[in-house]
């Protein structure tokens, strides 16, 4: 999922397994590596623990707010796909 601010974005990538895999870590990678304005990349996961590796914000599912409540941040700008109207400045697609 992507969350547009504009000239940044914001990357989450969720993941249903308990057990933190390395390769959960290559699409936020590889997004990175194509997009110079990432404020901040989040990998949400099935485990208990919240924390921060290899620059990456390790989410809890159990935390999940934590993705959710941050009002001193401003809002995402909204965009449609094709004409589609979404969620305001969230892009996902199924990976």
């Amino acid at each position: 999922m992507v969350l547009d601010f504009g000239q940044e974005i914001e990357q989450v990538e969720i993941k249903s397994g308990k057990t933190l895999n390395p390769e959960f870590f290559t699409p936020l990678r590889k997004l990175a590596a194509l997009h110079g304005g990432i404020r901040e990349s989040y990998l949400v996961y099935g485990g208990s623990e919240t924390f921060r590796r290899e620059g990456v914000r390790v989410v809890s599912w159990r935390d999940i707010a934590r993705l959710t409540d941050r009002s001193s941040q401003e809002l995402p700008r909204q965009r449609s796909a094709s004409g589609v109207q979404g969620l305001p400045g969230v892009h996902g697609s199924a990976t």
